[in-house]
Formats: C-alpha cells, structure tokens, sequence
C-alpha cells in the first residue's frame, strides 16, 4: 500500500530543457522568472526555423502570440493581425489558435506541442502593405503553397514560372552565368513536384536573367502582385457533402464563399460563388452548415435560398463555420464587434458567443497610414530548402539560350541514364522491374551508385 501512495501521489519531476530537446535552430524562449508552471511548445516559423517556448500554464493564445511577434521583431503589431497560430487537434482537423482561451486547453497533442506560424487572412491588396519584411511573410507562405497540390499548384504556366522567376531574384539576386546553371538552379523547388519539369527550369532559368537590377523587396513585392491574380490565392478551403452524396468544396474569400466540384482527375472546377452581402444566415447545428443566400428577382424583390452541407464530423463543422464567421467579419466589417450576445428567456444563451475580435483589414489598412514604409529590406532572408540536382543537367556547365539545343542535350542524357521521365517524380528506369524501383525509393542509398535520381515528396 505504501509503494502504491508512493508511486501515485509522488511529484513529478519537472522536465529540463537541453540542447537536445530544443529546437533544430537552438532558439528558446523561456518563460518569465515569476512563473513555476509552464509546458513546451514548438513553434515553426514560415522560413523553416522553429522556435521553442515555454509556456505558463494558465496564460493565454495572446501570450503565445505576442511572444512570436516580439521575436521576429521586424514584424510591425499594426500588421500581425494578417498572420495567426495553426495547431492540428486529434481528428487532424487544423484549428487557429483562440488567443482569447488558455492555451493549455485548445493544445490536445502533446507534449511537446506544435504549431504553424502561418498566414492566416491573404491580403486582398498586397500594396497596402507598408512593411517589407511583413510582405516578405507573405511571400514566404505563397511559396509554399504553391508547392501544395491542393493550393497553387493548378497555377498556369506562364505565371508559375514568372513566380519562379522571381523568387530566385529575390533569394540569389542578380544572374551569373557562371554560377545559375541549370544543374544549379534544379536544387530549387518552385512548384508542385509533378509538374516541375526539365523545360518548367530552363524556362524559368531564362526568364530570371530579365530581372538583374531589382532588389529583394522589389521582386517580392512584384512576386505578389501577380500571385494575387490566381483563382486559388488565399482561398481556405474545407470539404463538404451535398445531398447528392457527392464531395465538394467550399473556399472562404475576401469576396464571399466559393464553391468547387471536385474533378476526377484530382482537380476543382469552381460551380458558384456566395457574395457575402448576400448571405443572409449562417449557422451550424451538429455536422450540418447552414447557409441562407438572398436571389434578386426582376421586380425588385429577394428570394432567399437555402444551401445544406455536411461535414464528416461536427468538430470539422464548427470549425467550417468559424472560419467563415472570421473571414466575413475580417474583409468585410469596418471595425470589430463587440461580441455581446442575447440572452433569451431566464437568462439562457440561445447562441453561440464566439466573433473575430482581433482588427479587421480596414482597421489595419487606416494604422499603417502612421506607419513609415521600409524601403530598405536589409534584414536576413533564410535560404530555402535544396534538393539534389539532376543528372540529365549535370553536362550544363554554363548557361546557354539555345532552347533547343538545351532540350536535345536533355533528351540525350535521360536515353543514356535510362530515364522515362522529365518531371521530379516517377523517375523511373526502364529496364527495371517494379519490384526493384520499389526496393530502389525505400533505400536510396541503392539508387545514388546508378547516378539515378528518387526524390521524397514535399
């Protein structure tokens, strides 16, 4: 009896923080000197660093928040507002840090606890934007999404390799020919794997000697202006089930609600598009959304309209249905509201009291007229990820713009190396079994003696 009272009411130690348990980056914020109870968590960063924190056990999403703004320090509070926490529950359901509810209570995997420092609400206009290290956040969160399938990916050509473009004149800076070949430049990833093809980088390659003389802020800044233009940019979009039974998508915009038919060839098609002044209602209850749209007829008057969506569970819905509420309030309402919510008969709360209760873009396009541009951009940028090089430009030692001598040389290399493929992914040996190609991607090691390129995915 007394080894078990031992074993169960026995203090636990308090866990030490060593360089092992600390971020890749070695960067930790402890908590305050005053405060004996606090948890981990591990924060990553948009560049790819993380950030460890300590956290007290009954502070707020505010705490944490504001702790991550203060240590980016460039990033001005007048424009944080566009930028949130994102955390994934057990269900694999991302949620956005409630920065008005204990952090302790909304973190359920763990410890040590993760989230994303993420570009939560896409600025409509990226030229309101007065800081350039915020818009270099930006720009840092669209690039990864056009690595996503399910974001930018669908990009058209011509833009994705302007993007590419000019990322690699905002990260390399002027074009050298001696140093940007293209066996240099395929270290890079601009967009999805699968269509980031031999041609994709040699395009890209020239279309970047057009942009010597432009400076970080400047190619980023133009980098924007044309992501801005994308069906797909800035879109959040979450999956839904109609009467039908069939899966669609619904993609919350600063214009209103999207709504996409998923293609069997693993794309969208987008069917109709929600203004939200003209969505009149917009409510939840269990896994069903709600959503009441008002029609204008020809004498003047409204048909209102009701569209019914199911989730896969009710967590998921009520999450729907918060990101749509913040989305309105964020673009569309000039000031935030005051959250107060009526009481119905005895006193009982008939609906929910959650609102967005951080500034509105209005609200943050009005504090930046104070705010003095930076014009400079003189802080560092983090390089991006590399990946190993291609074998088929490994006989590009300099730089030529002979297209079609380029394609020919690439056409022979991938015939000598036994390649069936231009694109990253599949590089597949054509006199291999499927066994062996298997054997092959699971031990890369086997792979690098034939100079045969296997890549992971992103």
């Amino acid at each position: 009896m007394i080894k078990f009272l031992r074993r169960t009411f026995r203090r636990k130690k308090r866990p030490v923080f060593t360089k092992n348990n600390l971020s890749n980056t070695g960067h930790h914020i402890p908590a305050p000197a005053n405060v004996k109870k606090h948890f981990k968590a591990v924060v990553v960063l948009l560049d790819g660093a993380d950030v460890s924190i300590d956290i007290p056990k009954t502070s707020n999403g505010d705490y944490l928040f504001n702790k991550i703004i203060d240590y980016h320090r460039e990033i001005p509070h007048s424009e944080a507002g566009y930028f949130g926490l994102q955390y994934m529950d057990q269900f694999s359901v991302p949620h956005w840090l409630d920065q008005n509810k204990k952090v302790k209570k909304q973190l359920k995997i763990g410890p040590p606890f993760t989230l994303h420092f993420r570009l939560k609400f896409y600025p409509s206009e990226p030229n309101l934007l007065k800081d350039d290290y915020t818009r270099y956040q930006v720009f840092l969160q669209v690039k990864q999404d056009l690595l996503l399938r399910d974001r930018l990916a669908d990009a058209p050509y011509n833009t994705a390799i302007e993007l590419a473009a000019l990322s690699l004149q905002s990260e390399l800076g002027n074009f050298d020919a001696s140093i940007h070949t293209p066996y240099y430049l395929s270290e890079f990833r601009f967009i999805h794997e699968s269509k980031q093809t031999e041609t994709f980088e040699l395009d890209t390659l020239d279309l970047y000697q057009t942009h010597s003389g432009k400076t970080p802020a400047q190619a980023e800044l133009e980098f924007l202006n044309k992501a801005k233009w994308l069906e797909m940019y800035g879109v959040d979009t979450h999956e839904v089930i109609a009467k039908d039974g069939q899966k669609y998508d619904l993609g919350l915009t600063p214009t209103g609600v999207l709504l996409y038919e998923r293609l069997s060839s693993g794309g969208r098609k987008k069917i109709g598009l929600f203004f939200w002044n003209k969505i009149k209602k917009l409510n939840f209850e269990s896994k069903l959304l709600k959503l009441c749209v008002a029609e204008e007829l020809a004498d003047g008057n409204e048909r209102v309209h009701t569209f019914n969506f199911q989730t896969v569970s009710q967590k998921a819905c009520k999450h729907l249905w918060k990101c749509a509420v913040e989305h309105h309030q964020f673009f569309r309402l000039k000031s935030q509201t005051n959250g107060n919510v009526k009481s119905g008969r005895f006193g009982v709360r008939t609906s929910s009291r959650f609102g967005f209760k951080g500034p509105t873009e209005a609200q943050l396009t009005v504090s930046n007229n104070a705010f003095k541009r930076s014009s400079t951009g003189t802080f560092a940028r983090r390089p991006s990820k590399r990946y190993s090089r291609r074998a088929s430009f490994s006989n590009f030692k300099t730089t030529k713009n002979d297209k079609i001598d380029k394609k020919s040389r690439i056409q022979q290399a991938n015939e000598s190396l036994g390649m069936v493929s231009h694109s990253h992914t599949n590089l597949v040996a054509r006199d291999r079994s499927f066994n062996n190609y298997m054997n092959d991607s699971l031990n890369p090691k086997s792979a690098v003696k034939e100079n045969i390129r296997f890549e992971v995915k992103i």
